[in-house]
């Protein structure tokens, strides 16, 4: 009878978050009358991508220590492994430092989300600036 080792298998937890948490996007979809409402609005989404920036460069730092933890683990368990051959040997380290490997992949993840959340920061702040020149264009024609 065959072992059931899908029991045994941890899952990375790739935790949700929102991009609220940053940039309140729903807020930023309006109608801006005046340059102080939209001047309001860049100066956020400034502010976001400073912080976004700083979360992106913590993540950043997480995950390459997770990587250096997970190779040297890796290298450890390879190397005290009884296993015969060197596939066999490969295998028991992967299993050894599973848990290492999800650490380092959810931080590779964060990572990734904030860098795209970046992105469309960024595209949203070159929308609030041609706004802002085209509100100035309308004040200029009064």
């Amino acid at each position: 009878m065959t072992e059931d080792y899908s029991a045994n298998i941890v899952l990375p937890n790739f935790k949700e978050w929102k991009t609220k948490r940053f940039y309140d996007y729903e807020a930023a979809v309006i109608d801006y009358s005046t340059l102080e409402e939209l001047n309001a609005a860049i100066n956020a989404a400034r502010i976001a991508a400073f912080k976004l920036n700083d979360a992106i460069n913590i993540y950043e730092r997480k995950a390459k220590e997770a990587t250096i933890n997970y190779d040297r683990a890796f290298s450890r368990e390879f190397l005290l492994s009884t296993e015969k051959t060197e596939s066999a040997k490969r295998m028991r380290a992967a299993l050894k430092c599973e848990l290492i490997e999800n650490e380092k992949l959810q931080n590779e993840q964060i990572k990734d989300e904030l860098i795209r959340t970046a992105r469309v920061l960024n595209q949203e702040m070159n929308i609030l600036n041609t706004l802002a020149n085209n509100l100035r264009q309308q004040i200029k024609i009064m």
